[in-house]
């Protein structure tokens, strides 16, 4: 999240020493740093994010599950998007409550943790399907429940920070293909189970033009196949500027742009459709490593090496330190 601007902002502070040695004095080291006002910030910047009807924005979960973290997230307003079962065992152990919870998942657990899974969402945790077979897999679970499933579309052409989070591109597997979406469609309607949200992913980092492509073709699935539809879950997660020569997504453009459309579906359709983003925008979260090292070794040196890890660029220096200390847990 944080940008190099803020980085050196808070790293050319005369108290830096001092805050140093008292973050490895209270937790040792090695730890992860944070800085809580930078994430409290992205959350209300996306929060601001312009909607026609409404909108809920979800933090993706695998971009950071610190369980402090979390709880912060949560009081900002924001739900969350899973991706495992682990996922969601983890945000329920923070005090974060089903209802809050979106899970989507490639596949479903077997034995035992299936038994969990029923429970989670007989509980009021949403659940999305990906594929013609997992919807036949979980179908009796939500004929126990409303009868209403999230369906995640593959978009056939996606965009992503790097070929690693291209989620859209033809040659991944996430979500339905579209010449399934008869088989599907028909599926559900056999079993009389609603589709209320569709969820459609390009990748994370994507290209802003690509992004608003996308909802075109999202919005033309939902009126063909989805007539339950009410909610339209645009995925992925926002260009963040993570190397000086980069710049963040523009929010408010993006959304003015996402509204347009959705006016003109309703004008087109009668019908209005809440806007969901999974976001990952919040991370990088404003985190410094402090390697393993004794007090006597603390300097204010600057020195430090960029990383990629999972696609994120981190900020590695000998010893930097934000202002406020979360141990990483």
């Amino acid at each position: 999240m944080g940008t190099k601007k803020n980085l050196d902002v808070l790293t050319k502070t005369e108290h830096l020493p001092q805050v140093m040695v008292k973050a490895v004095q209270n937790y040792g080291s090695p730890l992860y740093i944070y800085d809580e006002t930078t994430l409290i910030h992205n959350c209300k910047h996306l929060l601001n994010m312009p909607s026609a009807y409404g909108l809920t924005v979800r933090y993706a979960m695998k971009a950071n599950s610190n369980k402090s973290l979390l709880n912060v997230i949560q009081q900002q307003g924001l739900h969350f998007d899973m991706s495992s079962i682990n996922e969601v065992r983890r945000a329920k152990r923070a005090g974060i409550q089903y209802e809050k919870m979106l899970l989507t998942s490639q596949d479903i657990p077997a034995d035992q943790d299936f038994e969990e899974l029923k429970i989670m969402i007989n509980s009021g945790l949403e659940y999305t399907v990906c594929s013609a077979n997992q919807l036949k897999k979980i179908i009796p679970v939500i004929n126990q429940t409303d009868k209403q499933v999230s369906i995640r579309i593959h978009p056939g052409k996606g965009s992503g920070i790097s070929a690693t989070r291209n989620t859209g591109d033809p040659y991944a597997s996430f979500g339905v293909l579209q010449s399934d979406l008869p088989v599907v469609k028909k599926l559900a309607q056999k079993n009389k189970i609603n589709f209320n949200r569709v969820h459609v992913h390009i990748g994370s980092g994507s290209d802003p033009k690509v992004w608003v492509k996308n909802i075109g073709n999202t919005l033309n699935w939902v009126e063909k196949f989805f007539p339950d539809c009410r909610i339209v879950n645009l995925g992925g997660g926002f260009r963040v500027a993570r190397m000086p020569s980069e710049k963040n997504a523009d929010i408010k453009s993006l959304g003015i742009n996402a509204s347009k459309k959705f006016k003109n579906f309703y004008e087109k359709t009668g019908r209005k459709l809440w806007k969901s983003n999974p976001e990952t925008m919040l991370s990088p979260m404003p985190d410094i490593l402090l390697p393993k090292l004794s007090i006597r070794n603390i300097i204010a040196k600057k020195d430090f090496t960029s990383l990629s890890l999972t696609g994120v660029w981190s900020q590695i220096y000998d010893l930097l330190c934000m202002e406020l200390c979360i141990p990483y847990t």
